[in-house]
């Protein structure tokens, strides 16, 4: 079984090769299309611990704020923060399934978009 980055990083590649639009994609596209919609997903929800925890680690990871009040309004602080906000935080376990399946309907819905209709509708 294929851990979670080998997942993205698949997911990745063929998002890149799909908005390419190569000769490919008129030959493999139903193919790659029929296998994301029969990707069995577990929908494995996270207990009250684990909401409590993704809570206090994301509500940390933005803040990122020291103990000192100078460091608080430093620019190197900021630029800190702003970039904390622009990765979108931290990943956790009970996550990655929901990434994942992210990943595949993204890749699913661009497919549909680059296709020609008369394969995308098969």
């Amino acid at each position: 079984e294929l851990v979670l980055n080998q997942r993205i990083k698949i997911a990745e590649s063929l998002l890149f090769a799909i908005q390419r639009r190569g000769d490919a994609l008129d030959t493999y596209g139903d193919m790659i299309l029929a296998a994301f919609m029969r990707i069995p997903h577990q929908k494995e929800k996270p207990n009250e611990n684990d909401r409590l925890e993704i809570h206090e680690a994301t509500r940390e990871y933005f803040n990122c704020a020291g103990d000192d009040e100078d460091e608080f309004n430093s620019d190197e602080w900021m630029e800190d923060r702003r970039r904390r906000i622009q990765t979108g935080g931290p990943i956790f376990e009970s996550e990655e399934n929901d990434l994942v399946r992210a990943s595949c309907i993204l890749v699913i819905s661009e497919l549909i978009t680059k296709l020609r209709p008369e394969i995308a509708s098969t």
